[in-house]
């Protein structure tokens, strides 16, 4: 008999999962919003060098103020991410038994932020509180399916299982599809620029961002992929050996995770959420 099933329906949990999901939702737009800054400046740099055919300082001023533009909103996004991870692990580490060492300044400082989130919209937070995975829209309610017959110890590691099994078919979903748009602007980018004739210094300038955006994304998508198969390699080991210590290691591993600003698409999860819980459920009964 475990608890788990309880304690993660208690209202405070639920309010905390659903500002982490708000969160990460307002993460994911200014995702979005510098993607689209990042991706604009060049198109309109080659369309303009192609009307002008010279570059004013108009141009090399514009274009820096939206690069500055793009980096604050950047570092803004990381600060909500991070906001919205924190508030994640703690509802993972509490609901699962891994929250000795918050202390009480340190989960009054996220409840408060946690609270203030939801009541800033309400309508949202109340569907999102009401609804499971498997309706429409998805919600936060019974975040983890599990039989209440299960032991508490196997709960655990069952629910951990059931994170890693998510966060990586999610991840999946969402990269194949932002690999196809890269792909896709990165030819049609090529092709504008030797059939318009810009310079490569021009060129450079112009995707300055779209690149600096690029790597950065890649290094985090490495940072994810490693620790994923870290992930994998440590739930493997402990199909054999299983105890405490290990639970609490792969938990600090899932939540280094959950702080890597990888965002998902939210249309994407919303399209593939119930499809996703009915096959976690047929393929784990």
């Amino acid at each position: 008999m475990n608890k788990i099933l309880d304690r993660q329906n208690q209202p405070e949990f639920l309010k905390i999962l659903c500002a982490s999901r708000l969160l990460y939702n307002r993460a994911e737009m200014l995702n979005h919003l510098v993607w689209g800054l990042t991706i604009a400046t060049p198109m309109v740099s080659v369309a303009f060098n192609a009307i002008k055919k010279d570059t004013t300082p108009l141009y090399y001023i514009s274009t820096s103020v939206v690069f500055l533009v793009s980096l604050f909103i950047e570092v803004y996004l990381q600060h909500i991410s991070k906001k919205a991870s924190t508030l994640r692990c703690f509802f993972c580490d509490n609901v699962l038994g891994f929250d000795e060492s918050t202390n009480n300044i340190e989960k009054r400082r996220i409840y408060e932020a946690a609270e203030k989130e939801v009541m800033s919209k309400r309508e949202t937070a109340q569907t999102q509180m009401t609804n499971s995975g498997k309706d429409d829209p998805p919600g936060v309610k019974d975040w983890y399916e599990i039989p209440r017959s299960v032991s508490e110890e196997d709960a655990v590691f069952t629910c951990q299982k059931c994170d890693a099994w998510w966060d990586t078919k999610i991840r999946k979903s969402c990269s194949k599809w932002v690999i196809s748009v890269m792909i896709g602007i990165t030819l049609i980018l090529s092709l504008g620029s030797v059939f318009l004739r810009c310079s490569f210094l021009f060129l450079l300038y112009s995707t300055l961002g779209l690149l600096g955006k690029t790597v950065l994304q890649t290094v985090l998508w490495i940072k994810y992929y490693n620790l994923s198969k870290e992930i994998d390699g440590i739930i493997e080991s402990m199909s054999i050996d299983h105890t405490k210590k290990h639970e609490q290691h792969l938990q600090q591993k899932l939540n280094e995770r959950r702080y890597l600003p990888v965002l998902h698409i939210n249309q994407v999860y919303k399209k593939i959420a119930n499809k996703l819980s009915n096959l976690y459920a047929s393929t784990n009964s």
